[in-house]
């Protein structure tokens, strides 16, 4: 069997996303680092620091606070101490970012169809379970 690599088909997939949502981001000026880590915010509600970001998403921390730094320069984003840890801040999402963040979701569905939408239903739970032992292999090693 031919080994695949996966790299490829990771950066395939970044690829394709970085297209996919270029108009959006184009439309409200967004670097793709801020409109990757606005969707972030918007699509997962537990996650509300920027060490969140860093650690899910792999982003280094220096990345993760200029973007930061700049969509709350923008004001699509506001900084609120955390009352448990005032150490640390907690980030939200301003309504001047709503139609951006509804835009954003529009092409993160689009290319969600353009990947998954020619597998049926069958092979989506299978998919779905592959992907689980994969990532339970990755985090036994890691």
């Amino acid at each position: 069997m031919k080994q695949i690599d996966s790299y490829y088909y990771f950066r395939l997939g970044l690829n394709l996303y970085e297209k996919v949502t270029t108009p959006v981001r184009e439309k409200y000026g967004l670097s793709y680092m801020e409109f990757v880590v606005l969707l972030f915010l918007a699509n997962n509600e537990k996650y509300k620091k920027a060490s969140d970001i860093v650690e899910i998403l792999g982003i280094a921390k220096s990345h993760v606070s200029a973007t930061v730094n700049t969509l709350v320069e923008k004001g699509l984003i506001q900084r609120k101490i955390d009352k448990d840890d005032k150490r640390s801040s907690i980030l939200e999402i301003n309504d001047s970012a709503k139609e951006i963040i509804e835009e954003g979701r529009k092409a993160q569905k689009e290319y969600h169809d353009l990947v998954f939408g020619s597998l049926s239903d069958d092979e989506l739970k299978e998919l779905g379970r592959l992907q689980k032992i994969i990532e339970n292999n990755i985090k036994e090693n890691l």
